[in-house]
């Protein structure tokens, strides 16, 4: 089943407990191992590009703020924290660190729960954690993928037939999450209000 999806390989990659190791132990042959880790890279390096727009697009969206008229009109007087201000060097020169590398470096760790681990080390890998928690929410059996296809028969129900395949993925994630005490109620509470305050914002701008 390894050669007809990458999902495979990317999943005990991303298992803390396996990683290439698993690979290596089963006598996989040299030029295999380094697929794996090679298709494991390309969906990594997919996840930092999005992060790294999304985050051009808050800066972005930051900048374009127009400053207000006491601002523009009025000198501010020089606090001592400015002086970290005056770099010269360009403000979007950023060092991305590479997550990936920095996670198969760690020795192999003894898990049972790898979704639950991922979500623990979620501040430690801001990115890979988002990539490893997708990849190890994919059901891993027959029996597992005929119960979430039921799960989304009674979400896609008539009256939400327009809903899309991203935001139905979302909600089987968030309910498959949810079961394992990974989202607590003010996290989604939290959510909710953040996405109510852009639509405001957005309304007034």
């Amino acid at each position: 089943m390894t050669d007809e999806s990458a999902v495979y390989r990317i999943a005990m990659v991303l298992h803390p407990g396996l990683k290439l190791e698993y690979f290596r132990r089963r006598k996989w042959q040299e030029p295999w191992i380094r697929q794996a880790e090679s298709l494991t890279r390309e969906a990594y390096n997919e996840y930092a590009q999005r992060a790294q727009l999304l985050q051009n697009s808050v800066t972005s969206t930051t900048d374009d703020e127009p400053a207000t008229s006491s601002s523009s009109t009025t000198p501010q007087p020089m606090q001592f924290h400015d002086f970290t201000n005056i770099s010269v060097a360009p403000s979007t020169t950023v060092t991305v660190r590479d997550e990936l590398a920095d996670y198969l470096a760690m020795p192999l760790e003894n898990v049972k729960d790898p979704l639950m681990w991922w979500w623990e080390k979620r501040t430690v890998f801001p990115i890979l954690s988002q990539m490893a928690l997708d990849y190890h929410s994919i059901p891993a059996t027959s029996t597992s993928v005929e119960r979430v296809f039921s799960f989304g028969r009674q979400l896609l129900v008539f009256t939400r037939n327009r809903l899309s395949a991203l935001s139905l993925r979302r909600f089987l994630c968030l309910g498959s999450w949810s079961k394992k005490d990974m989202i607590q109620d003010k996290d989604v509470l939290d959510a909710l209000l953040e996405a109510d305050e852009k639509k405001e914002g957005k309304k007034h701008g």
